[in-house]
């Protein structure tokens, strides 16, 4: 029909499939989106460990690296096209000495390359567990809107709240535990990549997300059995 115009947004279904929805046409502000994602873990000790999207970025969108460590911490964060990454402020600053940590980076307006590699690298050898994600849509300046860790010792993790400014932010989940546990996470939460679960001699790591408003808003889970872990929620708009 002449004249209609049809505007689409990008989400995510879960582990790096992408499904799309309509949006409203008179809408005139970018929508943020969850693009792709993927993940990698070692079974062994490693100083570093290497993702790689399945599908360039596009230019200036939000490239988010979640990482979990048994032993060290911090880590440091490159890709294959030469952007700089920023922890956030609720990085830990110690190791916790449970065998628990977990870490979030992100490049704002980053730049691509048709092969996109990101490298976490620790200070020692470590089992690394990596998640990169790519984020549509978010503040070019200050995406980053806030951020909140917890740590506890029984099967039912939570982190929160937290609020952004902007209806439709990113709020983004991750999660480690120590021992070899399944986790469940809250219902308006969709999980979104699972490098492993198995502890011992793993790094165990969950990813989540979910799309919410400019209201307090919190995260939980349920693990299959009580065991020391840590839980880190962030808003993106």
């Amino acid at each position: 029909m002449a004249g209609l115009l049809i505007a689409i947004a990008i989400t995510v279904s879960g582990c790096g499939r992408i499904g799309f929805s309509a949006l409203d046409a008179d809408e005139t502000t970018a929508h943020i989106a969850l693009v792709q994602s993927t993940d990698g873990w070692s079974s062994s000790k490693v100083t570093s460990r290497s993702v790689t999207l399945d599908a360039a970025p596009k230019l200036d969108d939000l490239v988010i690296v979640a990482v979990s460590t048994s032993f060290t911490i911090p880590v440091s964060v490159t890709d294959s096209a030469g952007n700089s990454y920023q922890g956030v402020p609720s990085n830990p600053t110690v190791n916790s000495g449970s065998y628990c940590n977990i870490l979030l980076y992100y490049a704002r307006n980053a730049t691509t390359t048709d092969t996109f590699t990101a490298t976490v690298t620790g200070p020692s050898d470590d089992y690394l567990s990596v998640v990169v994600a790519e984020v549509a849509g978010t503040d070019p300046v200050a995406p980053l809107a806030d951020n909140v860790r917890s740590a506890g010792m029984n099967a039912s993790p939570m982190a929160g709240p937290i609020q952004s400014a902007r209806d439709e932010a990113l709020y983004f989940a991750l999660l480690c535990h120590n021992d070899t546990r399944t986790t469940t996470m809250g219902s308006d939460y969709q999980v979104l990549e699972i490098p492993t679960e198995t502890g011992a001699t793993n790094s165990a790591m969950v990813t989540a997300y979910k799309l919410g408003d400019a209201h307090p808003t919190e995260v939980a889970a349920m693990m299959s059995q009580s065991d020391s872990w840590q839980m880190m929620l962030t808003a993106f708009e």
